[in-house]
Order: structure tokens, then C-alpha cells, then sequence
């Protein structure tokens, strides 16, 4: 068995961005509201920030309520009744790691983006050359393993009997929430001064690891013909 293993740094950004209307007393003032701000925030998205892939999320509402203390003989009781309904989406954008703080930035500063989450992500593209590289690179170290064990007994490595293809599954670092960034961060500057303020938005590097199994003939020292 050969083993391999190696930091893969994660090459593409995924942004969720929430929208969130006030508390309107309807739910279709409120749904009519937020569709507005997506708009606006789709526009804004494409004009500052082209070549980015864009997913659009369902417009939905959301029941707000709030206490109301009423006075009865001798005690105070506490109620809950309807406030409003506030309007909520959430789009996602997409692109190159190395652009993320520009995003971030880019839609952090428009006074649609409620939240502004990254999270960092391993394309598949990246993914399959990294297994296919680990994969050969444990070949290598079964191979360097079972020539030495040989040689520790006397033999010599002849013919690769077989190679398995039964890799360990990928190893992703441990669980944690990406970092949010809330539209209070860019309230009072340009997306310029937050892409600064943010500096190099950079992906955390993820563990991946291949296992694969080798069977080689033996023969003995100095023989060329198998053992």
C-alpha cells in the first residue's frame, strides 16, 4: 500500500448575499419590496463586477412579530401579535478565488447586501488533476516501500502484479463557518477603501490524501526471473 498526501489551496469564491427588506404590514408590500432591491443589486452586480456567475434565489417572506405587556388585576401578562412581514432573498455570486475581497467588497458596499458571506471552494476540475497526481505519487511510494522490504529480506522488486484503485476518501478540514461579513463593515466607505481595508481575502489551504494499493512479484537478489 502507497500513501500520499498534500495542501490543495481552494480556486474558486462562492458569495451568498442576503436581502432584507424593513418591516412592511403586508406580505406583498413586502415581497414587491424585495424584488426591488434584487434588482437593484443584480444591476449593481453586473456592472461592477463582469464575468462573475450569478445565481438568483427565490423571493420569500418572513412573519416578524413583537411582545405586547398587558395589565391584568395583579399581574402583567405578555402577548404576541403580528409586526409586519419582511421581504428576504438570497443570491449567490461566483468566480476565481483570487477575486473574492473585490467581491466582497463590490457588493458589501451597496446598501441592498444585508449580509455578504464568502466561502471557499475546490473546483472539481482541480479536485480531479489533484487525485489523479496523489494517486501516481502513491504508486511511486508503494513501489519505494516494496523495495525496500525486499531488500530487508533478501529479494528483489520483479513485475507490478497490480494496481487497486481503492483510494481513502478526501480528507476537508474541520468544520467551521466561513467568514460573514455584515453591511455594517462598509457603511460609511467606497467599495475601493473595503477591498483595502479587507486586503487579500485568502482561501485557508485543505488536506487531501490518496491511498493505493500495489502488488509486485518477488525473485531473489541478482535473478532476473521472478521468486
Amino acid at each position: 500500500m502507497g500513501g500520499a498526501e498534500r495542501l490543495v489551496t481552494p480556486d474558486r469564491v462562492r458569495v451568498s448575499v442576503s436581502v432584507q427588506t424593513p418591516v412592511k404590514h403586508t406580505a406583498p408590500e413586502a415581497l414587491a419590496r424585495a424584488a426591488e432591491a434584487r434588482r437593484r443589486l443584480l444591476d449593481h452586480v453586473a456592472a461592477s463586477l463582469p464575468g462573475v456567475a450569478v445565481s438568483d434565489g427565490r423571493i420569500t417572506t418572513r412573519q416578524e412579530q413583537r411582545s405586547v405587556e398587558e395589565e391584568r388585576v395583579g399581574r402583567v401578562e405578555t402577548r404576541w401579535e403580528v409586526a409586519g412581514y419582511t421581504g428576504l432573498c438570497l443570491i449567490g455570486v461566483e468566480d476565481d478565488a483570487g477575486r473574492a475581497a473585490e467581491i466582497v467588497a463590490g457588493i458589501g458596499a451597496h446598501p441592498d447586501a444585508q449580509r455578504v458571506s464568502p466561502s471557499f471552494e475546490v473546483s472539481p476540475a482541480l479536485e480531479r488533476r489533484t487525485r489523479d497526481e496523489l494517486e501516481r505519487e502513491a504508486v511511486r511510494d508503494a513501489l519505494e516501500r516494496a523495495e525496500g522490504l525486499a531488500a530487508a529480506a533478501g529479494m528483489a522488486v520483479g513485475d507490478v502484479v497490480s494496481i487497486g484503485e481503492h483510494g481513502a476518501p478526501p480528507q476537508y478540514p474541520g468544520g467551521g463557518e466561513p467568514p460573514v461579513y455584515s453591511r455594517m463593515l462598509s457603511a460609511d466607505v467606497s467599495a475601493d477603501e473595503l477591498e483595502e481595508t479587507l486586503g487579500e481575502l485568502r482561501p485557508e489551504r485543505e488536506p487531501r490524501s490518496a491511498e493505493v494499493p500495489v502488488r509486485v512479484a518477488l525473485r531473489e537478489a541478482g535473478r532476473g526471473g521472478p521468486a
